[in-house]
């Protein structure tokens, strides 16, 4: 069951990285929907008893990273296009 996770998740992640937002619209929703999952993974590990402060800075990150990427653009894109899950 874990790895049907897993696989869920990786083209969830391949998905929405492949998606390019053209309007101003398109791309404040999806910074809202953004900003929604992470604030949702730091509250589900803050309910669970999580203190461990490395894991708030890995959603902080990740948060900023994915921000750049729906304002920043194509550029960006194609530079960090290099992961090796796409």
């Amino acid at each position: 069951m874990g790895s049907i996770f897993i696989l869920f998740v990786v083209e969830q992640f391949r998905l929405f990285w492949s998606f390019a937002p053209r309007t101003k619209k398109e791309k404040i929703w999806l910074f809202v929907f953004l900003l929604a999952v992470h604030l949702g993974v730091a509250l589900f590990l803050y309910a669970n008893g999580s203190r461990n402060w490395s894991s708030y800075v890995v959603i902080v990150l990740s948060f900023i990273l994915f921000g750049i990427r729906i304002f920043a653009g194509e550029k960006v894109r194609i530079s960090l296009g290099v992961l090796p899950i796409l």
